[in-house]
């Protein structure tokens, strides 16, 4: 590939031509990666909100929508990365096969050494299903009160009053309150006002 491209280069004599191709199609691999990564996403987005362009959706569904979209976009990086990674590796000559055939016992020994990401996973997925609260909601947890501003399967990220960003894991959340509408828009409308007077 590197040869039909840039033939007879003084850069062909030092480094080998088959080591050239391989760090041409791991640039290529990356970067096609990357780019229908973004496409994806964008097309979620999309979705999400062309299924509310008459505005006969109710809030609380928009909100959910953002939610799994939230949590969609986050799978869908980790997917990307572990499939990249395995195709570079193909293309490098590595044999995958004995990594995919040990995944089993890996992700055995992962679980038993990660109980506390599980249980994040977990409780993300009972906080979607539950439908206990969604991205946009203003939510009390524990002695932090803010607005949900992203949810992904391990953890919650709340933005309080004074902009602090705090992030919680979901197996955290022992007790929380979902504050009414008008009190999340109160909260906001101060927000707001707190930053405009911080860019004075």
């Amino acid at each position: 590939m590197y040869e039909a491209i840039f033939p007879a280069t003084v850069l062909n004599k030092i480094v080998p031509v088959a080591i050239l191709d391989r760090l041409l199609f791991t640039i290529t691999a990356i970067g096609i990666a990357f780019v229908i990564n973004a496409l994806i996403k964008r097309g979620l987005l999309v979705f999400i909100r062309g299924i509310n362009r008459n505005g006969t959706i109710p809030p609380n569904y928009i909100k959910k929508g953002n939610t799994f979209h939230s949590i969609l976009t986050s799978f869908l990086d980790i997917f990307t990365i572990l499939v990249t990674v395995l195709v570079i590796l193909s293309n490098w000559q590595v044999d995958i096969s004995p990594l995919l055939a040990s995944a089993g016992i890996i992700g055995l020994a992962a679980s038993l050494g990660s109980q506390t990401l599980i249980k994040d996973f977990m409780a993300g997925l009972f906080i979607v299903s539950e439908n206990q609260f969604n991205v946009g909601d203003r939510v009390t947890i524990d002695k932090y009160t803010g607005k949900v501003v992203q949810m992904t399967l391990r953890l919650t990220i709340l933005k309080d009053d004074e902009g602090n960003l705090i992030y919680i894991p979901n197996s955290q959340l022992k007790s929380v309150i979902r504050h009414p509408k008008q009190e999340s828009l109160q909260a906001t409308a101060v927000m707001v006002e707190k930053e405009r007077k911080k860019r004075q």
